[in-house]
């Protein structure tokens, strides 16, 4: 049987072992964890106890810190030979090399993440002041969870919603920025917008369109994502410049390279970065080796974008189609429900134990 090696634990890798004939081929997988993280829930496990790390058998904990493509084997503690290799190592953070930053703020890439921020939230003061510095999708449903961690909890935290752009979730209509907004508003949040961070220091947070600097008692960066350690890797060893990641073409083949593939947030080919996008090409990837490497190509599917806002409420935006309020909020529960069942029945089923333990109020 050939050898396939593939590189990460995350959705385009699930979607990739959901579907590959195993039977077809020797597959060997190489993370620096074996566990996948149902990632869209991450935010929401600040006020909710969800069991969302997901162990994937079989894997070897390395580190890799070599590719070699006419060789064809990837090296890191050992050294791994393939037939075929597929990297789904995801990013990292994007700080944007502000000062401070990774001194001072807590970020959110898995449950480790989460239970750092937890453990740092029940040690706080009342009228501790929170930030929360980035509103696009993870950042907004920190704010949303922050919110009601405040109404259910008699914490008076005073939290502060940071963007350097004009309002919070950019990408969407302006009548879901404005019910966020809105909803925010009227439950003290404060929104701090049209606002770049500049500096961070272990007090005080710099802004650019404010004279005075913020005080503060606890930083959450939601900033978004940048290239990884192996991603620049990559790139140079096929002596290629791309901004955004490693460069496929429609079947996810890494541009001038033999046997390899990119799928998920370390790729580039012009699709979001989300983990709706990395599934689904995990998935092509999956069918397409299956094939016997067919002439079909990738296409993303579009299924729309839901994000928690706080006090029940949540949005959902698919092109022209969106919706708020309390009713999107319980169609957001039966999303995450479904995706989980989509990765495994155990996700499936923890996060419906996980939302029956908590009763909305």
């Amino acid at each position: 049987m050939k050898n396939i090696l593939l590189v990460g634990t995350g959705w385009g890798s699930l979607g990739f072992l959901n579907t590959i004939n195993s039977e077809k081929y020797n597959i060997t997988i190489i993370s620096k964890s074996n566990n996948f993280v149902f990632t869209p829930l991450l935010a929401n496990s600040i006020t909710n106890n969800f069991n969302l790390n997901l162990k994937v058998p079989n894997i070897k904990i390395d580190t890799i810190n070599n590719v070699d493509f006419n060789e064809k084997y990837v090296e890191g503690s050992n050294k791994y030979k393939y037939d075929y290799v597929i990297f789904s190592h995801g990013s990292d953070i994007q700080t944007f090399n502000i000062d401070g930053v990774n001194e001072n703020c807590y970020f959110i890439k898995d449950t480790n993440d989460i239970q750092k921020i937890k453990n740092t939230i029940n040690k706080l003061e009342n009228n501790s002041s929170i930030t929360v510095i980035g509103c696009s999708l993870t950042g907004s449903e920190v704010v949303g969870n922050l919110l009601d961690l405040n109404k259910k909890n008699n914490k008076n935290f005073k939290i502060f919603a940071i963007e350097g752009v004009s309002k919070p979730l950019q990408t969407f209509n302006e009548k879901v920025s404005n019910f966020v907004m809105k909803t925010w508003k009227e439950n003290n949040i404060k929104m701090i917008m049209s606002n770049f961070v500049t500096k961070i220091d272990d007090k005080n947070i710099f802004l650019s369109n404010q004279k005075s600097p913020l005080p503060y008692d606890f930083s959450i960066w939601c900033g978004g994502i940048k290239k990884s350690f192996l991603t620049e890797l990559i790139l140079n060893k096929i002596n290629v410049q791309n901004r955004f990641g490693i460069p496929v073409d429609d079947q996810l083949k890494i541009i001038g390279v033999n046997n390899a593939y990119a799928i998920g947030d370390c790729s580039y080919n012009g699709f979001p970065p989300t983990a709706q996008n990395a599934y689904q090409e995990g998935k092509f990837l999956g069918k397409y080796f299956n094939s016997n490497f067919n002439n079909d190509v990738y296409k993303f599917r579009n299924k729309g974008q839901i994000c928690y806002i706080g006090n029940l409420n949540s949005v959902f935006q698919n092109g022209e189609i969106y919706s708020y309020g309390k009713l999107t909020h319980y169609f957001n529960k039966l999303v995450h429900i479904y995706n989980g069942f989509q990765i495994s029945s155990e996700l499936g089923f923890n996060i419906i134990e996980s939302y029956f333990n908590k009763k909305d109020e």
